[in-house]
């Protein structure tokens, strides 16, 4: 397995984990980035928890993406597993012919009856 798979793997399994983590490294980048700048004190506060926001938020949309990338893959693998269940079944149905006289609808009819 390679290591995207296993990253995607892990996101997926872990994906509450990740976007704390994300939160958490983007809160670090942006305090070093703003606290590297000449402004106040109050105005680095600001600045580096509105670009946590938005980084969060990115991440979070992120992951309602691959979310719904997710359920949408399961259920087109569920679709072709049910096709191939449906096309089993039919095979089989077409491969057992029904012995004469025994299909549905081949009693005896009113007008049969109606000779005797």
């Amino acid at each position: 397995m390679s290591s995207a798979a296993d990253i995607k793997d892990w996101l997926q399994h872990h994906k509450l984990k990740a976007i704390g983590s994300f939160w958490l490294t983007t809160v670090g980048a942006s305090a070093a980035v703003q606290y590297a700048r000449p402004i106040p004190t109050q105005l680095k506060v600001i600045h580096t928890r509105v670009y946590a926001q938005a980084f969060t938020l990115a991440a979070l949309a992120a992951a309602g993406i691959v979310e719904y990338s997710d359920h949408r893959t399961q259920t087109n693998q569920d679709l072709v597993s049910y096709r191939d269940r449906v096309r089993i079944l039919e095979e089989r149905l077409h491969i057992i012919s029904p012995r004469p006289g025994t299909e549905i609808g081949s009693g005896p009819t009113a007008e049969d009856k109606s000779k005797n």
